[in-house]
């Protein structure tokens, strides 16, 4: 059936990353996307790689803030971009509606298979309607559960902190879980009670991974599962953006230094990974001659490709001065943003440069 010219969109299939739809992904087929410019945004096929080798060209999230659901409507999932349209959407265990400015753009029923639904279009004065189908499927890391190499120090196996020391001083106080996790805590929800290494690394891979906690019922931002894996003085970011633009503070930024090239966020409760590659600085006669340079792969897809640090991250243009900065090891600290992150199968494996 043609799809008249201002329907917004049709899917082909869906992501759902939450049993419940708390969370879930749209990735739409550009087949009958009627807007040029939202189907030129997106990437050619033969080109598309990873867990998105499938992604047709326009990409949609749907993600929670409190009782409200948000959709927004992308170029593609590998590109970091403002979406071309957002709404709102009413769901609950079994329906959704699509909803902007009061008109109702689709309306579905939930599966265990994904939606079974239809569009709704205008002709003249008229609304018509056309069915859809979005098809489920699950995104989940590729290097989820990856073991450490020959050679590589296990920082934390699920069991013991013994390779790590709390930054105030005295007893750690985050939390072992029975899960084999490790949860970030301070004493009466203080602030820093960050855990580090104790032993220090130069030119290293890190492999983390982290889950980010449900905190839907606060706005998307950075109150919702804020943490982050610090190499020395600077940060990987950690944080819900799940639905999100992916800019400088967002997860998988080197905070407040650079965003990342895509924002590969899965959505709360979902185990994700970073896989990091961090090269020191070389310094002479005090001098840098060349500056430190960091890897990132989150969930797979490369977010940063071997870029360098020219500022420290932090919080303020007053603080990102690299001053002090050495070419002497570093250790690994997690941090305690007063959001329960837990962390697991954590391990490092030294390069020589």
């Amino acid at each position: 059936m043609h799809i008249k010219p201002d329907f917004l969109f049709y899917f082909d299939f869906i992501h759902i990353y939450e049993k419940n739809i708390n969370c879930f992904a749209f990735i739409g087929s550009r087949r009958n996307v009627p807007y040029g410019k939202i189907a030129r945004g997106g990437i050619s096929r033969k080109n598309r790689k990873g867990p998105f080798k499938e992604n047709p060209l326009v990409a949609v999230q749907v993600y929670r803030e409190g009782d409200l659901y948000k959709v927004g409507i992308y170029s593609d999932l590998l590109r970091r971009c403002p979406p071309y349209a957002t709404f709102n959407a009413k769901a609950d265990s079994k329906k959704i509606d699509f909803e902007t400015n009061g008109w109702t753009a689709f309306k579905g029923t939930i599966t265990e298979k994904g939606i079974e639904g239809f569009g709704v279009y205008n002709e003249g004065n008229e609304k018509k309607t056309v069915p859809m189908t979005l098809k489920k499927v699950n995104r989940k890391s590729p290097t989820l559960g990856k073991r450490a190499p020959k050679g590589a120090v296990v920082l934390f196996n699920g069991k013991s902190l013994e390779h790590w020391k709390s930054t105030k001083g005295g007893e750690i106080t985050w939390k072992l879980m029975d899960d084999g996790s490790v949860m970030a805590h301070g004493p009466k929800n203080q602030w820093g009670y960050e855990i580090t290494t104790k032993d220090k690394f130069k030119n290293f891979k890190l492999h983390v991974e982290f889950m980010i906690p449900d905190e839907r019922n606060k706005p998307l931002g950075q109150g919702r599962g804020n943490s982050g894996v610090f190499l020395g003085m600077f940060e990987v970011q950690v944080l819900d953006s799940f639905g999100a633009q992916g800019v400088w503070n967002d997860c998988g930024a080197l905070y407040k230094y650079l965003p990342p090239q895509v924002n590969a966020s899965l959505p709360p409760e979902k185990w994700q990974t970073y896989d990091i590659e961090y090269h020191a600085p070389v310094l002479k006669d005090g001098k840098i001659v060349e500056y430190p340079r960091i890897t990132v792969i989150h969930n797979g897809i490369k977010i940063h490709g071997d870029v360098e640090i020219k500022e420290q991250t932090a919080n303020g243009s007053a603080y990102r001065s690299l001053a002090g900065l050495t070419d002497a090891p570093v250790a690994i600290t997690l941090q305690n943003h007063l959001n329960p992150v837990r962390y697991r199968n954590i391990w490092i494996q030294e390069l020589e440069k």
